[in-house]
């Protein structure tokens, strides 16, 4: 990055250019990712951070570049299937890229909707689901968007008239395309709602659990009767009969994403809490993978349609990959730099001692004048400093002004 500086004296005018190089920390929390179809060492992955780049990979994850920037970070993401230039990121708002990431576009919905996760036909992607929630003029409800133009225009389907219900999770039956599961929470229930013709006309399930939210779902590609919905207090709900019926498969909670492997379905990985977990039997039982990133459960999980098979991983540290099933991890952004940095501070009596936050993550501290950094134990309770304050006699005392919101 090059900094162009004016500077007025006395009748005179110079112009002196600076050179700014990133010096870290790197890395930062992740919140959701895909993979692309068609391609799959290309993948899209979006940060915690605000403004937002989208980091993209086109060598299964050996390198990463933050393109573009969105309105909000993404609580879901899909790829065309055909082509890995058009992108749908849902950040609240959507947001389309036709450029591969480099820049991205607001996509106009219906007044008052708001988006959480996103889903392409892959058979006609010119039909695009959305959910979250819809409003109507006095309060949201749990509302699905559809579009069978590429967005040009949409059209509303209120699931839920409770007030400030809300839709989280959104599959498609990968052999049937006109069915779709649809899930969030309606008061402190979980619920979730099917379709058999492309939205037209949707069931609620009965799936009789409070976990309030269910952040993820799956139906399987082997037999689409097969659905999970992983919530947030119930673990993970399973059904064999196309969601009329549901036993508990696990109890571990906050399961924010799943993942078939698509060379064998039968294997389905989940994160939960700072655990990652693995079945073999398409959701019936699962076991805690050998080692887990730390810092894990953002909510990003990707396994890619490719030999390995490689799993991705999303934590506060940045993106892991395992080769090995889960049982060890490497990070693949320690070098790359994309997290905000709201707030520094530098030791008045050593000036080679600084800290920094890195927004909604934790503080790093460095001794040596920002050229390694070290994560400090975490100890925030909402993540947002305020400012940093050194004792002028002793650089080991430091206060750190923490909000409260």
């Amino acid at each position: 990055m090059r900094i162009v500086l004016v500077l007025f004296a006395a009748g005179a005018l110079a112009v002196v250019t600076a050179d700014w190089v990133s010096i870290g920390p790197f890395g930062g929390p992740v919140s959701a990712g895909a993979a692309s179809p068609s391609d799959p060492l290309v993948m899209f992955v979006s940060p915690q951070s605000y403004p937002t780049p989208m980091l993209k990979t086109t060598d299964g994850g050996e390198s990463w570049e933050p393109l573009g920037q969105l309105g909000y970070y993404a609580f879901g993401i899909a790829v065309h299937p055909t082509d890995p230039n058009i992108v749908y990121a849902a950040c609240g708002g959507l947001y389309r890229t036709l450029n591969g990431g480099t820049s991205w576009s607001y996509v106009s919905m219906p007044g008052g909707s708001y988006t959480r996760a996103v889903v392409i036909n892959p058979l006609n992607p010119q039909t695009i689901y959305t959910t979250g929630y819809a409003y109507n003029g006095t309060y949201q409800f749990f509302g699905l968007h559809k579009t069978t133009d590429g967005g040009t225009t949409w059209d509303t389907l209120g699931l839920d008239t409770m007030r400030y219900s809300m839709g989280y999770a959104l599959v498609m039956d990968p052999q049937d395309t006109s069915v779709l599961y649809c899930a969030g929470y309606s008061g402190a229930q979980s619920t979730v709602f099917r379709t058999t013709d492309a939205g037209a006309t949707w069931e609620r399930l009965p799936l009789g659990v409070a976990g309030y939210y269910i952040y993820s779902l799956h139906c399987s590609p082997l037999d689409p009767g097969v659905v999970l919905a992983g919530t947030y207090y119930s673990g993970i709900m399973r059904s064999t009969d196309r969601g009329q019926s549901w036993s508990q498969a696990a109890t571990f909670r906050n399961v924010k994403a799943l993942a078939a492997v698509p060379a064998d379905p039968r294997v389905i990985y989940g994160v939960a809490d700072s655990l990652v977990y693995r079945s073999e039997d398409t959701g019936r039982t699962w076991t805690e993978c050998g080692g887990n990133p730390p810092g894990l459960n953002p909510g990003l999980l990707v396994v890619p349609d490719r030999a390995g098979p490689p799993l991705f991983a999303g934590s506060k540290f940045g993106i892991f990959g395992s080769t090995d099933g889960g049982a060890t991890w490497a990070c693949l952004t320690d070098n790359v730099v994309y997290a905000k940095v709201p707030q520094i501070g530098i030791s008045s009596c050593d000036p080679q001692m600084m800290y920094l936050e890195y927004k909604d993550n934790a503080v790093y501290k460095s001794t040596d004048g920002g050229q390694s950094w070290r994560r400090c134990p975490d100890f925030l309770s909402c993540g947002n400093i305020c400012g940093f304050a050194f004792d002028p006699a002793d650089p080991d005392v430091v206060w750190a002004l923490e909000g409260s919101g």
